[in-house]
């Protein structure tokens, strides 16, 4: 066994890669792909509900607890086209990790694939201006005939908002 092999393995566990790649976890919401850094997600669950939050903005769909800690869920369908996601034993709570250690969860209608992209092969998303809201879109990509809008999680949720929500014992019923 050589170094070079035990150091790419190394590399490719710890999601590192040289080649100048990163991946991404893709998901859909009203039949159009979106994509999040593969290092931000925590794990998938299936979608069980949550509990309201009065007064919340219209994109906060509620809170759930995943061991001992309170999560805000994200409708990204209401967040990114205004219409709220029926949710149905399919619908995924995808929980990602922002860049500030905040953690929440995102509601999509699937989640379909890991990606591999070339930095070199992602676009800004300049291109798209006025058909989608772009303040939360960091950049596009086309994978296998497949336009995927890649989302920037800090700018998904107002952080100021996220924060309310952490830190905070889960609610009694």
């Amino acid at each position: 066994m050589s170094d070079n092999y035990i150091n790419d393995s190394t590399d490719e566990l710890l999601g590192i890669n040289l080649q100048g790649e990163e991946q991404y976890i893709t998901f859909s919401v009203s039949n159009e792909l979106y994509a999040v850094d593969i290092l931000a997600v925590q794990e998938m669950l299936s979608w069980q509900g949550c509990r309201e939050v009065p007064a919340a903005r219209d994109y906060i769909r509620g809170i759930i607890e995943v061991r001992g800690l309170v999560v805000p869920v994200v409708d990204v369908r209401k967040r990114i086209l205004s219409t709220l996601t029926e949710c149905d034993a399919s619908t995924v709570v995808i929980l990602v990790k922002t860049q500030t250690q905040k953690v929440l969860g995102l509601i999509v209608e699937a989640v379909c694939d890991v990606c591999h992209v070339s930095v070199e092969a992602q676009s800004d998303a300049k291109g798209l201006e006025g058909a989608v809201e772009l303040e939360f879109v960091k950049s596009v990509v086309n994978v296998n005939n497949n336009m995927i809008m890649i989302i920037d999680l800090e700018k998904l949720v107002d952080m100021q908002v996220l924060a309310q929500y952490q830190d905070k014992p889960f609610p009694e019923s």
